[in-house]
C-alpha cells in the first residue's frame, strides 16, 4: 500500500470510528502537508479554517464524524450559505470542509457538492491522489466542460446551479 493510500484508509477509518477532534486535526495536519498549494501559508489557512468547521461538528449529534457531518449538511451549512454563522475568515471559510471532504474522512452529499468548488479542490490534491488522476480523465472525456457547467437539480426539478455564482474558495 502506497503513503497516499494509507493516508487514506486511515480517513475511512477515522470517519466511522467514535469522533475524535484531536485524531480528525492530527489526521488532517499530515494530509494538508501534501496539498499543492500555491503558497506554504495556504496548508495553515486551511488548517484554521478546519478548527471552525469542527467548532460546529463539535456542537452537533453524532457519535461518529459522518453522523455529525450529515447533521452538518442539514443544518450548519445551509446557514453558512447565507452568512449565518459563517466563520470568521473571510475568504477561505470554506476550507475546513475542503479539507474534511478532499482527505475523505466525510462523504459529501450531491447538493453539498453542487454550492462547492471541488474541482478546484481536487486541483491542490497529491499528485498520486486517485481524485487527481480522476479529475483529469473527467476533463479530458467532457471536452473540458467544467463539472460546475452544469445544471444539476434536485428532487422536485428546481434547477440548484443555473444562474448560481460558483463559492469563493
Amino acid at each position: 500500500m502506497t503513503g497516499r493510500a494509507a493516508q487514506l484508509a486511515a480517513a475511512r477509518q477515522l470517519a466511522v470510528a467514535p469522533y475524535d477532534r484531536a485524531g480528525v486535526l492530527a489526521h488532517l495536519g499530515a494530509e494538508v502537508a501534501g496539498y499543492r498549494f500555491r503558497h506554504r501559508s495556504q496548508g495553515q489557512r486551511m488548517l484554521r479554517a478546519t478548527g471552525f468547521t469542527l467548532d460546529a461538528l463539535d456542537r452537533l449529534p453524532g457519535e461518529r464524524l459522518a453522523d455529525r457531518w450529515e447533521a452538518f449538511e442539514a443544518q450548519v451549512w445551509p446557514r453558512w450559505l447565507t452568512g449565518d454563522g459563517r466563520p470568521p475568515v473571510h475568504d477561505t471559510w470554506t476550507w475546513g470542509m475542503w479539507a474534511l471532504v478532499t482527505s475523505r474522512l466525510v462523504r459529501p452529499s450531491w447538493p453539498f457538492l453542487t454550492w462547492t468548488r471541488t474541482t478546484q479542490w481536487v486541483a491542490r490534491l497529491p499528485f498520486d491522489d486517485p481524485m487527481t488522476s480522476a479529475h483529469a480523465q473527467l476533463g479530458d472525456r467532457n471536452g473540458g466542460v467544467a463539472v460546475r457547467d452544469t445544471d444539476v437539480r434536485d428532487e422536485r426539478g428546481q434547477s440548484r446551479t443555473a444562474g448560481a455564482a460558483p463559492l469563493r474558495c
